[in-house]
């Protein structure tokens, strides 16, 4: 089969959809298929390959271009005064379309569809996968599914459309998403939602759709074998404690774990390493060292280094401050190294997952922090220094594994051709 599959920013400097996409994308070539990706066009230019795929472009809007700027330069005067502008563009565009949020652009999606339909009258797809989100992307093959109703269209829904921070003021009024939600519901031919939002897509208004839902779930899990990987010298005695990846609000607020963290280092040697960038990382390393909390900041470093790291590791830090699923929480577990979650809100998607791992403390940051306190401590002394073994991961993780939701899409994607009037 030839497929297309549309994500957002893609690699060498993927956001987390695309790394999902990619996952997919693997198990598919190495089962012989051809795979061509059409994603968003980053600053400074992308490769036309990537590992054993085609890869092509849309210039995505200025609000999407001035994002990609100050992310490639980072920590840069240019960068943040173009972050600044990117900004009061977002918000105010956002408050003119709040009620069609997630929706940025008229023109975006438009260009998105024009290059759909020139790829495929080169190459002749015998299926399309839209990764959610994007928006832009799914309403670009919507129009596409107008013109050509043969061509199948799965939406593979890693993300919510809601927008959470929409929700105290207008409740589902606005911020659900399902304005939008429907509309790919209408036009897709299977629409894949991630298990944990099972409750969310059981709800009545889901009944006309019901026979295009389909169950499944982020494809990151892959047990890893850590005991041939080289140690890291943390250079910090005691418990070293490794958080890696992006900080601040709305995903990954971290003040309050300082002050857990904080605590809890008063009765045992411990130092969080922080392997992050950007203001929020700087910010927290200042509050830190003004307060003599043990925390390093490391930066961000590459694949190789990230695996020692958290190979070497006593304890994973995870963190969710918001209603969105992440899939690096899979990257965590599949050390089999005590876990610590902080969870910021009760709708946190996280904490279904992590109820699964044998060898993790969620930590309730909306809640009480002394009745927690004695159970965390409880916890990591009966805990640090053991592992879950990786054969019962992979089967308590199995709906997790790329496999199994490339296979699904690529059953799907048959049913419906070898079915089609």
């Amino acid at each position: 089969m030839k497929l297309l599959v549309l994500t957002d920013k893609y690699y060498p400097r993927p956001y987390a959809n695309a790394a999902c996409a990619q996952e997919l994308i693997r198990c598919w070539v190495a089962d012989g298929h051809v795979v061509d990706v059409l994603a968003y066009e980053d600053y400074d230019g992308m490769p036309s390959t990537w590992e054993e795929n085609a890869v092509f472009y849309v210039k995505p809007d200025w609000r999407l271009r001035s994002y990609y700027y100050a992310d490639f330069f980072q920590n840069t005067r240019k960068g943040r005064l173009r972050r600044f502008f990117a900004n009061i563009i977002s918000k105010s565009r956002g408050l003119i379309l709040f009620p069609w949020q997630p929706f940025w652009s008229f023109s975006f999606p438009r260009r998105i569809y024009r290059k759909i339909e020139e790829l495929h009258s080169n190459n002749h797809y015998d299926g399309i996968v839209a990764i959610l989100k994007p928006l832009d992307c799914n309403i670009a093959v919507c129009h596409f599914k107008k013109k050509h109703p043969q061509i199948p269209y799965i939406v593979y829904c890693v993300d919510t459309m809601e927008k959470t921070i929409l929700r105290p003021i207008f409740g589902g009024l606005y911020s659900d998403g399902f304005f939008w939600e429907k509309r790919l519901l209408s036009y897709s031919d299977a629409y894949f939602y991630m298990q944990p939002r099972i409750k969310t897509y059981e709800k009545k208004k889901f009944d006309p759709y019901r026979r295009k839902l389909v169950v499944a779930d982020l494809p990151r899990f892959m047990a890893k074998d850590i005991s041939s990987v080289s140690v890291f010298d943390f250079s910090h005695d005691g418990e070293n404690w490794v958080y890696a990846g992006s900080l601040g609000p709305p995903h990954y607020a971290a003040d309050n774990v300082l002050e857990v963290f904080e605590i809890i280092s008063t009765n045992k040697k411990r130092t969080l390493h922080l392997f992050a960038r950007g203001e929020d990382a700087d910010r927290l390393a200042k509050i830190a060292r003004e307060r003599k909390i043990s925390v390093v900041v490391h930066g961000y470093v590459n694949t190789d280094t990230l695996l020692s790291v958290m190979s070497s590791a006593d304890v994973i830090v995870s963190i969710k401050t918001s209603c969105q699923i992440s899939a690096k929480i899979f990257e965590c577990m599949s050390y089999g190294k005590t876990i610590v979650h902080f969870s910021g809100v009760d709708c946190d998607p996280d904490v279904e997952y992590y109820k699964k791992y044998p060898l993790c403390f969620v930590f309730k940051m909306y809640d009480d922090y002394c009745s927690q306190l004695e159970s965390l401590l409880e916890f990591l002394d009966q805990n640090v220094g053991k592992r879950v073994d990786i054969a019962s991961l992979e089967e308590i993780f199995m709906m997790n594994t790329p496999e199994y939701s490339a296979n699904k899409i690529v059953d799907k994607i048959k049913n419906l051709v070898k079915n089609a009037p």
